[in-house]
């Protein structure tokens, strides 16, 4: 079932590229790179949340940074 999970990520990618790809102009260097790190960024957290599914999110990253600062200041 995970596996199908996975092939519907890539395959949900991969219709996202061949629709927008068109869309961005081949004078557009820069958003064209940015569209694929976006994309490429996308499927590697959602291989990563399906291969260790209890990795700690961003919101946890947060909290633990301003954890000890708003002890310190009483909050």
């Amino acid at each position: 079932m995970k596996m199908l999970t996975m092939a519907a990520v890539v395959i949900t990618a991969a219709v996202i590229f061949l629709r927008e790809w068109p869309r961005v102009g081949k004078e557009k260097a820069k958003e064209r790179a940015t569209f694929l790190m976006l994309l490429g960024l996308g499927v590697l957290l959602a291989f990563f949340l399906w291969r260790f599914p209890r990795m700690p999110g961003p919101t946890d990253l947060v909290e633990a940074m301003f954890h000890s600062m708003a002890a310190a200041l009483g909050l």
